[in-house]
C-alpha cells in the first residue's frame, strides 16, 4: 500500500505535459491520505509527513497556490467538524460532480490551453472549472437525483 502511495506522490515528478492526471495524483493522494486517517488506517504523525511530502511535490510542479490549497482542504476535512451546512451540501452534489468536472474539463481545456501560463492564471482557471462544474452539479442533482430519491421511496416490496 505504501509502495503505491509513494508512486502515486512522485509520480508528478516525471509529468512532461501539465493538466494530466499523472500531474494531479499527489493531490489525489491528498485525498487518499484523509480518508485513511479519518478510518483510522493511518495515525496522525503518518498523515500530516505524508500531507507535507504530496505539498512540496504539487509546489515544486504546480506552485504554491495549488499545494497550499490541497493541503489546507484535507487538514481541514481532518480537524474540522464535518456536520456543517456547506460540507452536507457539498456531499449532496459530489456525485454529480464527479460525472461533470471531467466533462467540462475536457470541453474548455482547449481555451485553457491558450491562456497565459502561471501559477495565478492556473488556479482562476481550476477555480473557474470547479464553479462551473459545481453549478451543473448542483442542476443535475435537483433535477434528476431528488425526483430520482422521491419516486424510490416510494416504492414498496411485498414480502413473500
Amino acid at each position: 500500500r505504501w509502495a503505491c502511495m509513494a508512486a502515486l506522490i512522485l509520480l508528478p515528478l516525471l509529468a512532461d505535459q501539465f493538466r494530466t492526471v499523472q500531474m494531479f495524483s499527489a493531490l489525489f493522494a491528498m485525498g487518499i491520505l484523509t480518508c485513511q486517517r479519518l478510518n483510522g488506517r493511518i495515525g496522525a504523525v503518518v498523515h500530516a509527513l505524508s500531507l507535507l511530502a504530496c505539498g512540496l511535490v504539487t509546489w515544486r510542479v504546480m506552485g504554491w497556490p495549488q499545494a497550499l490549497t490541497g493541503v489546507a482542504t484535507a487538514a481541514a476535512i481532518t480537524t474540522l467538524p464535518l456536520h456543517h451546512r456547506v460540507l452536507e451540501w457539498l456531499g449532496t452534489v459530489s456525485y454529480p460532480f464527479y460525472l461533470f468536472h471531467v466533462v467540462v474539463a475536457g470541453l474548455l481545456m482547449p481555451w485553457l490551453a491558450r491562456m497565459p501560463r502561471g501559477s495565478w492564471q492556473d488556479t482562476a482557471a481550476v477555480l473557474g472549472l470547479f464553479a462551473i462544474s459545481l453549478g451543473l452539479s448542483w442542476g443535475l442533482h435537483r433535477v434528476v437525483e431528488r425526483p430520482s430519491m422521491r419516486w424510490s421511496s416510494a416504492v414498496r416490496y411485498r414480502r413473500d
